[in-house]
């Protein structure tokens, strides 16, 4: 069936019983697009072979052999053996017949793009023109015959109106040019040119040039006034213009994340705080309740415009805002070389200050690659695996370091890791910046670290762990006192007082400094600008501020001294915060300093606390001893450690109870059924392990440290398994484990806020269970908040203690809720949505809350 495609769709139809049923062999021959013309289930039963253009090559062949048949003195090659002759009365033997030059012959190749039909017309036209005729008219003469290939409904159509929309999408004025004027000579409808021209205006030009929208406008009006031939010269101006406009598809962008998601789930209701209130009942119901009305404020104030579900959804991205976007180094090289003259793109140093480019594209042929923020990550937890379909995904950020990792949520994955030290050791240069006072345990590896685990060992024994149990129930005790007899006690901020009550339990256990929660500061003994208390707060609380911080702000004695005395000026707010704490860390070194002298002269006999313990600790040899500067470096590390992480974690499961009474009201029973009216002692911690689960379960959801580093000294493999949906099926059914090759010099990061969310070993991760940590099989291959394998934290047991008498202590006393004044109910909100709003948190030294505000009420 020749041009089977000018049958319609109804038509096509009859066809397809027979051709299913094999009684009909259709070939049939288009000239159109079969995609387009031909029905899609006729064309999925048969077989589309493209009969491509004929080469240049092949032309000219054709046209010799016509010439050597039609004019057999012409120059071209001779005869082929059995080629018969010519009629005699064939029109184009007749005596008008002349010689074809080597130039007609390459002209008619040229003029008749791959058409072996259109090629011998041209040559019939050359033959049968008068002998009086010269080449240089005859050449005019067939381009003049020569119709522009182009069918305003078919393939040309579309295809030259991409080729002028990429040409403008890429800023080649040049090549959009020629595009316009190719459909312009071919009859292309110029008022179609203009709307497409409107469309390239806001999808590829958007906020970059506000004028080019009016432009296109104005051009698709002028070309209605007018009409062609003139309004080429109005849609020439318009392609300039728009081709030289600078891009932006911030605007076009942001409205397809904004539709993905209104179709996602188009029920949500509209805020209630920005609906409409016309009537007193809709305002006594709530709407526009806690509206503000912009222009009756002289600064900027908040409103919730978004529905709470998407409120931290950013769908129309600043200026300038990469994330997402790729950057291949070999394609801008490219450009600058074709393009910008082998200059430097201008935008180069630009990303270089910024760091806010993180490239998109797949490094591994099995892994998804993800680029995201540390925040982002940690919104995102499971989900970037399940997006990338495996529990090991590729993450590229050039600008931070290391700038390519694999983030490892695969539990086999990381026991592997960890299991072997040498193959994958930790990368001791990213803790350079703690070693503020020596070497210590965070910032060592193989010999050296072993050295100091096998010394700082005895730190951590029974003995020890009594009196960090001792110390919390004094401390709390305290604290309960000075709360008196008041029913309510409000905490705008429940960090704050975890980390003041691990502050002073750290006093005692680290440093053998009791202080007591009532006692004020104190003034400083002599030779010291602070207290001790003082000191060891400033140095807990402002270590980010310390690792951010050039050295030269810092140092020791002579430091603190020179600071003090007006040497370095003091810029406000940020210049009295950097001196106070130079002094801190000064006065901190001073104080231990000045207690191992004291206590080399009194000895140490019955001390318990970490500093005395690390002081007399020695190997098989007596010689075997840490430094004085390796003493200090380690209760440091120590006393950061185990102030700010525990703090957090316990700060966090208070908020959980808050929002979870039920499993409060289980945890309150569980208490007392241990404890009875009694005090608790020492000796109930083994009973009380639904308080121990619930610290789990906390450290589980939101874990201190969600960045573990690894990094491979050889080429190796490690396990991975495919990703699997939030009710733990396969996301591919098909897909099987496999084994990743990672070379030598490979950077991991095992990513707890993955791991601990992974819904294959954590049935349900977003809900708050504590009692998933009783049962025998919970898997603890993928619960690493203090790490894993040999380098798993020494002083977890001190963690676990501290909390389990924390939560004892106080929710046998107080029930907890959250402050309704200072954190309010929002309409329609979802538990999930209100715990995540409630525990707002970024990444610092750990996973911080921004603000967490509860009230104690006493039982």
């Amino acid at each position: 069936m020749d041009e089977i495609h000018r049958f319609n769709k109804s038509q096509q139809d009859l066809f397809l019983p027979y051709v299913e049923q094999g009684l009909v062999q259709l070939v049939g021959a288009t000239t159109e697009n079969p995609s387009f013309r031909i029905n899609n289930a006729l064309l999925s039963r048969c077989r589309v072979f493209v009969l491509e253009r004929l080469t240049d090559e092949n032309m000219r062949a054709i046209l010799e052999r016509t010439l050597q048949k039609v004019v057999p003195n012409s120059h071209s090659e001779p005869p082929r053996a059995g080629t018969p002759e010519p009629p005699a009365s064939s029109p184009l033997t007749t005596d008008r017949l002349h010689s074809v030059s080597d130039n007609i012959l390459n002209a008619i190749v040229r003029y008749s793009q791959g058409d072996a039909r259109t090629a011998l017309s041209l040559l019939e036209l050359a033959i049968n023109a008068p002998p009086s005729t010269n080449e240089e008219t005859l050449l005019k003469n067939l381009k003049k015959s020569v119709v522009a290939r182009f069918d305003r409904t078919g393939d040309d159509h579309y295809d030259m109106i991409s080729a002028l929309h990429k040409s403008v999408r890429g800023s080649d004025g040049s090549a959009a040019m020629y595009w316009l004027a190719r459909m312009l000579t071919a009859g292309e409808d110029p008022l179609y040119i203009a709307r497409r021209c409107i469309v390239m205006a806001s999808e590829d030009i958007g906020l970059a040039n506000d004028r080019a929208l009016p432009m296109a406008i104005a051009a698709y009006n002028a070309c209605q006034i007018i009409g062609m031939p003139e309004c080429r010269i109005n849609l020439a101006h318009l392609v300039a213009y728009l081709a030289e406009s600078p891009k932006s598809t911030r605007s076009y962008e942001a409205y397809n994340r904004a539709e993905e998601a209104a179709k996602e789930d188009p029920a949500i209701p509209v805020p209630l705080n920005i609906c409409n209130a016309p009537t007193g009942l809709m305002k006594e119901l709530g709407y526009g309740r806690g509206y503000l009305y912009n222009p009756s404020y002289a600064h900027p104030v908040h409103n919730d415009f978004l529905p709470l579900q998407y409120k931290q959804e950013r769908f129309l991205r600043e200026e300038g805002d990469v994330e997402g976007k790729v950057w291949d180094e070999d394609l801008l090289r490219q450009w600058e070389y074709m393009d910008n003259n082998g200059g430097d793109w201008e935008g180069r140093s630009k990303v270089e200050k910024t760091g806010a480019i993180e490239l998109l594209e797949r490094l591994s042929p099995k892994l998804g690659f993800l680029g995201f923020s540390n925040s982002q990550r940690w919104k995102m937890k499971y989900s970037m695996q399940q997006k990338a379909g495996w529990d090991v995904t590729t993450v590229v950020a050039p600008l931070s370091y290391p700038p390519i990792q694999y983030h490892v949520a695969d539990p086999a994955a990381i026991k592997f890791m960890t299991g072997n030290r040498v193959l994958f050791p930790k990368p001791i240069e990213m803790y350079d910046l703690l070693m503020l006072y020596g070497d210590n345990l965070l910032t060592t590896e193989g010999e050296t670290w072993s050295r100091h685990r096998r010394l700082a060992n005895p730190s951590f024994a029974e003995t020890s762990i009594r009196y960090v149990w001792e110390q919390t129930l004094r401390i709390l005790d305290e604290m309960c006192d000075d709360w008196g007899e008041d029913s309510t006690k409000e905490i705008p901020h429940m960090a704050e007082l975890t980390k003041e009550i691990t502050l002073l339990i750290l006093g005692a256990v680290a440093f053998g400094q009791e202080t007591h929660w009532e006692s004020g500061p104190g003034i400083p003994p002599d030779g010291h600008k602070m207290t001790f208390r003082q000191a060891v707060g400033i140095v807990s609380e402002r270590l980010p501020l310390r690792v951010a911080l050039p050295s030269w702000l810092w140092g020791n004695k002579e430091t603190r001294d020179r600071m003090g005395s007006g040497g370095i000026a003091s810029w406000g707010w940020l210049g009295s915060t950097i001196r106070d704490s130079a002094i801190g860390y000064a006065e901190l070194q001073q104080y231990m300093e000045e207690m191992m002298e004291e206590q080399s002269k009194v000895g140490f006999e019955g001390r318990r606390d970490i500093f005395s313990q690390l002081v007399q600790a020695t190997g098989e040899d007596v010689h075997d001893r840490l430094s004085t500067k390796d003493v200090i470096g380690n209760t440091f590390i120590f006393l950061i450690a185990g102030h700010e992480t525990t703090a957090h974690a316990t700060a966090y499961l208070f908020g959980l109870l808050a929002l979870e009474q039920e499993t409060q009201d289980e945890l309150y029973d569980h208490i007392i059924a241990v404890l009875g009216d009694k005090q608790p002692t020492y000796e109930d911690i083994p009973r009380l392990d639904l308080v121990l689960a619930a610290f789990y379960e906390a450290l589980r959801m939101y874990p201190p440290v969600l960045n573990i580093p690894k990094r491979a000294t050889e080429d190796t493999s490690i396990p991975v398994m495919p990703a699997v949906r939030d009710n733990g099926d396969q996301i591919d059914p098909l897909a099987k484990p496999q084994s990743l090759f990672v070379p030598k010099g490979t950077e991991f990061i095992m990513y707890t806020g993955s791991l601990h969310y992974n819904p294959r070993y954590w049935k349900e991760p977003y809900s708050f269970k504590p009692k998933r940590f009783l049962e025998s099989d919970w898997p603890r291959d993928a619960f690493i908040p203090f790490s894993s394998g040999a380098r798993a934290c020494i002083g977890r047991r001190f963690a676990e203690v501290e909390c389990i008498g924390m939560i004892s202590m106080l929710l046998k006393r107080f029930r907890i809720t959250v402050d309704e004044n200072r954190f309010p109910t929002i309409l329609n909100e979802t538990p999930l949505a209100r715990r995540e709003r409630l525990f707002e948190s970024f990444q610092a030294l750990s996973l911080t809350p921004k603000r967490i505000p509860l009230v104690f009420t006493r039982r």
